[in-house]
């Protein structure tokens, strides 16, 4: 307003300006949502939307016929080798887990003696899909049964001949699988599980798997929304400890942009027993290729990826160039393929991961290991490195305990050498005794040895700090 007293300007001019300023944040606005915006004009079908509300009972859950001693969901969905499921609850005798596997929807419950599982469109549709319905989705029961067969890897290996051949190998890897029992490598699809493990790099469990949400809610397909219907008491407030009383799923897509459910709170128990307190979960899938190469760097960053948002943009790039020269139109599958067989095929299957941005060896070997059939492939971090000191006797030359390139083989060697070819499953066992939800399973005597490991090893990291003080100090002291 001073600059219109200070100097006369024409009205239509002044109008002109206004109108312009209210498009440009229009248009900036619209940007930062328009993947979002994109994704939800895709996945909206008609006005009317299908829905169905079931009780909990009422599922007409599949047999995944897989005995207790060659799968346990407990120990194989939560060690940090795929992202893509969420427990729903847990009790002493069962628990449950909600998953997406490419077009895929399910709930999976394990039981006392075997697995069970819920087809989440076989619930809104039917146990017999008409043909007008996503080709992509299962018709039966039996292709549910064998599909999950397939990603658990049943018919592979023998998961109790493994836990017998390598407790016959190792008093301490014998004691470690009595307390982690069925734990098994899961064959992932190759981009979604190159994704997750991009999204790892200095990163844990929980972040991961946020990071993973929201690029399926921004990028990804929608499947459908699932919710759960539980009791108002939900135990200690951070699980439900009870199954849900009811679900609803509908093919409605959320409306707003998709963030992570708020745990639920401690709370008394409810007066009116009918009233449930209700788990929105909507169901997207992993972007592909081209779908994250489209993005931008700016927007991955806004996701929370950080650093890694280049990464991810360069790899998904990449690949789908890649994708788009290769004869079957998907590279990483035909690689999978190429190297099922045939010696070296794990260090080529390294050598070709190794060639993406932001993968070093330990995500190849980790993407290698998860979806791309080389089971002997060994991931090391420095759990694992802690491992390999701490039980198998590897150490650095010298004072040196960094893990250093040919370090990094060696202890994959070493695991091949005790365990055999599938030394990347036994790893995988004995990487998940570290972790803090199963390592407090453990006897009380591999409990203390590690923590005395642990202990002995901040100490030597104390003294060494200690050192380099001293010697700087020193240093300085000389020059003066």
């Amino acid at each position: 307003q001073k600059f219109l007293h200070r100097q006369p300007i024409n009205m239509h001019i002044y109008v002109l300006i206004i109108q312009c300023m209210i498009i440009f944040f229009s248009h900036l606005k619209a940007s930062a949502s328009i993947g979002r915006t994109y994704n939800r004009k895709l996945c909206m079908k008609s006005s009317s939307q299908l829905h169905r509300e079931i009780t909990w009972d009422a599922i007409e859950w599949i047999d995944l016929q897989i005995p207790r001693e060659e799968l346990r969901i407990s120990s194989t969905l939560n060690t940090g080798q795929c992202f893509n499921w969420k427990i729903l609850y847990s009790t002493t005798d069962e628990e449950s887990w909600l998953g997406m596997l490419g077009p895929h929807s399910f709930i999976l419950r394990q039981q006392p003696h075997t697995t069970l599982c819920a087809y989440l469109p076989f619930i809104l549709y039917g146990p017999k899909l008409d043909e007008g319905i996503n080709s992509e989705l299962f018709r039966d029961a039996d292709s549910v049964r064998v599909f999950l067969q397939s990603y658990f890897q049943v018919d592979s290996s023998s998961l109790r001949e493994l836990y017998e051949h390598w407790g016959g190998c190792c008093e301490r890897m014998r004691m470690v699988c009595e307390h982690v029992p069925g734990l098994r490598v899961v064959r992932q699809d190759p981009f979604d599980c190159l994704v997750a493990f991009v999204c790892s790099s200095n990163n844990n469990i929980p972040r991961i798997s946020l990071m993973l949400q929201r690029l399926r809610g921004e990028l990804g397909r929608f499947s459908l929304s699932l919710e759960l219907g539980f009791e108002a008491c939900l135990g200690d407030g951070s699980l439900p400890a009870a199954p849900p009383r009811s679900l609803r799923v509908t093919e409605a897509p959320p409306p707003s942009p998709i963030t992570p459910p708020t745990p639920p709170r401690k709370r008394s128990p409810s007066p009116d027993p009918e009233v449930l307190q209700w788990q929105p979960h909507p169901l997207f899938q992993l972007p592909s290729a081209q779908a994250l190469a489209g993005s931008s760097e700016p927007f991955l960053r806004g996701l929370g990826l950080g650093y890694r948002a280049g990464y991810l943009l360069g790899t998904a790039r990449m690949v789908a160039d890649r994708d788009a020269q290769a004869p079957s139109g998907d590279w990483l599958a035909q690689l999978r393929a190429e190297a099922a067989s045939g010696p070296c095929s794990r260090l080529r299957v390294q050598r070709a991961l190794l060639a993406l941005p932001g993968v070093g060896p330990k995500v190849a070997d980790c993407v290698a290991l998860f979806s791309l059939d080389q089971a002997g492939a060994v991931p090391v971090d420095t759990h694992v490195w802690a491992i390999a000191r701490r039980d198998y006797l590897l150490s650095a030359p010298g004072p040196q305990k960094s893990l250093t390139p040919s370090l990094y083989e060696a202890v994959g060697d070493e695991l091949r050498r005790v365990f055999g070819p599938r030394a990347g499953w036994a790893h995988s066992v004995l990487f998940a005794a570290e972790l803090p939800h199963f390592r407090r399973l453990l006897p009380e005597g591999l409990q203390s040895q590690m923590r005395g490991f642990d202990e002995q090893e901040r100490a030597d990291k104390r003294a060494a700090k200690e050192r380099k003080k001293l010697k700087a100090a020193l240093k300085a002291e000389g020059d003066s």
